[in-house]
């Protein structure tokens, strides 16, 4: 795991998911839940839902209550390159891609806009190996 990745989790405490769902079964929920369970502020995204597990779901960055500090995609690229443009609108500093989040053009879109971005690493085993658990994603 890169070093980025470890400071980014130690550093930065709160969270969006885009893409978080109610699916325990889908990569959405286990990011959501793997982030709340390590002790993040997680606020879920996703327009289907009113809440997730009991905390109220957003429907996209913009109708968030405050900014958070990273934004953690689980969504196809074409999803996550318009909540790049969102999260810069709202001064996230981190936009993380899940494995199927990314493309080269997502990658590119972060760093023409100055916003630190980690991509091919799964948050869940960062998270788990911080916290001295199995990693799995």
């Amino acid at each position: 795991m890169p070093p980025k990745t470890i400071d980014i989790l130690n550093n930065y405490k709160t969270y969006a998911v885009v893409g978080a769902t109610t699916n325990q079964e889908k990569y959405g929920y286990k990011v959501f839940r793997a982030l709340i369970d390590a002790g993040y502020t997680v606020y879920p995204l996703n327009p289907n839902y009113p809440e997730i597990d009991g905390i109220q779901c957003y429907a996209d960055i913009a109708a968030l209550p405050v900014s958070p500090d990273v934004v953690v995609s689980v969504v196809p690229p074409h999803v996550t390159l318009s909540a790049i443009d969102a999260g810069h609108a709202r001064g996230v500093q981190v936009f993380w891609m899940q494995p199927g989040a990314w493309s080269e053009e997502t990658v590119q879109k972060c760093i023409d806009l100055g916003i630190e971005e980690v991509h091919e690493n799964c948050i869940i085993s960062a998270v788990n190996l911080i916290n001295n658990k199995a990693a799995s994603c």
